[in-house]
């Protein structure tokens, strides 16, 4: 789901003033992101196998406008979700 405009003030605020301390992309050492949506992992590992339907984490991407690489935060505290 797109970010909303508060959304996006939250993941800035977060980021920039309190977690992020190397905004160096991992892969190509680009420092320009651009934010993405949040999403949740389709599967979860359960043993052996895999489980359809079960807990996920929602998760906010950065995408880097360099390369493209996607970085994924946990959306929960950075949004107040429960």
């Amino acid at each position: 789901m797109p970010l909303s405009p508060e959304e996006m003030k939250k993941l800035d605020y977060w980021l920039r003033r309190r977690h992020w301390k190397n905004p160096a992309c991992q892969a190509c050492g680009g420092r320009n992101w651009m934010q993405g949506e949040i999403v949740t992992s389709p599967l979860y590992s359960h043993g052996r196998g895999f489980v359809v339907g079960g807990p996920t984490i929602p998760m906010v991407q950065l995408v880097c406008k360099d390369c493209n690489h996607v970085m994924l935060f946990a959306a929960k505290k950075i949004f107040g979700m429960k």
